[in-house]
């Protein structure tokens, strides 16, 4: 529920910066920063048919708020909720040196 924490007693504590957090997912920087996007284009991506009026209207206006001055908060979330984009690789060249040996 809170950013990630780095160091220790001797360093002292401080949270990682989002962009740190990108990059430890194997993320370019910025990949997860909605500033200046456009917000109706990542709706149309993002909304879901199953939603009803009142679930397209929060989703709309909380992407409409973020693309202003995305905050850090989804951006966690975002990183969260990811897999780490070098270790996707790994395990698909695993696979695909399995298939090739059989």
């Amino acid at each position: 529920g809170s950013p990630p924490i780095m160091g220790g007693a001797a360093y002292g504590v401080r949270r990682l910066m989002p962009v740190e957090c990108e990059r430890l997912q194997g993320f370019p920087d910025g990949h997860t920063d909605l500033t200046g996007a456009d917000p109706d284009a990542l709706f149309e991506r993002m909304a879901r048919e199953d939603m009803d009026e009142a679930e397209r209207k929060r989703l709309l206006a909380k992407l409409r708020k973020w693309c202003k001055a995305c905050p850090d908060t989804p951006r966690y979330k975002a990183c969260g909720n990811s897999m780490a984009v070098p270790v996707m690789r790994w395990i698909g060249e695993r696979i695909a040196m399995k298939e090739g040996g059989r």
